[in-house]
């Protein structure tokens, strides 16, 4: 399920949905299986991205069409489009294939790898792109923690000081102040300030 700026409401099944009214209706034709990952552009609402299985999807006119743009070698577990450079896609892929982390300069045309010193042996759960700092920070959720990337380095970095050997599955981070959440898998949630660089559990 994603909202977009505009406050409407989609939901992959296996085809997208879209709340209006008081219920969900269909908006885009059906995939082959059911859809795994789902995005919107902030910057532009007509572009969505789905992902089935491995394949990956994109659709210039608010998901009523999707071309499929991009076949990777495992299945995709996170679809992240850079918060103001509608160009610029980040993807986690993890299974049976070749796992990793993906950037795209072009929409989504093409991809180069930019996994470089992340353990390989472990899945990539999720990817984000933390908005309103000059050094475009990313941060990957991992079977062994976070790690943290951005234009001035040259290696991903451990993010999970205080933070429990687990798998991370979901990240976010608050605009606000710029804290970032991470949900484990059967640990709890923890948080972590920009400044401290260390997780303490918030619930």
């Amino acid at each position: 399920l994603e909202i977009n700026h505009e406050g409407q409401i989609f939901l992959g099944y296996k085809s997208l949905y879209q709340f209006t009214g008081s219920d969900f209706t269909v908006v885009s034709t059906e995939f082959d299986d059911l859809i795994d990952q789902l995005a919107i552009d902030e910057s532009d609402s007509n572009n969505i991205y789905v992902s089935v299985n491995n394949k990956f999807y994109q659709s210039i006119d608010k998901g009523v069409n999707f071309e499929e743009k991009f076949t990777f070698s495992s299945n995709i577990t996170t679809i992240e489009v850079h918060s103001n450079d509608s160009n610029i896609i980040y993807i986690t892929t993890s299974g049976s294939g070749s796992r990793g982390v993906f950037k795209s300069d072009d929409k989504g045309v093409s991809f180069t790898n930019i996994t470089f010193n992340l353990p390989v042996d472990q899945p990539y759960f999720d990817i984000v792109h933390q908005d309103r700092h000059s050094k475009n920070p990313l941060f990957v959720g991992t079977s062994l923690g976070v790690y943290r990337f951005d234009d001035t380095a040259d290696e991903w970095k451990s993010f999970f000081s205080n933070l429990p050997v687990v798998p991370v599955r979901d990240l976010e981070i608050s605009l606000d102040d710029a804290k970032i959440s991470a949900a484990t898998y059967g640990r709890g949630v923890w948080q972590s300030s920009p400044f401290e660089v260390k997780f303490s559990k918030t619930c």
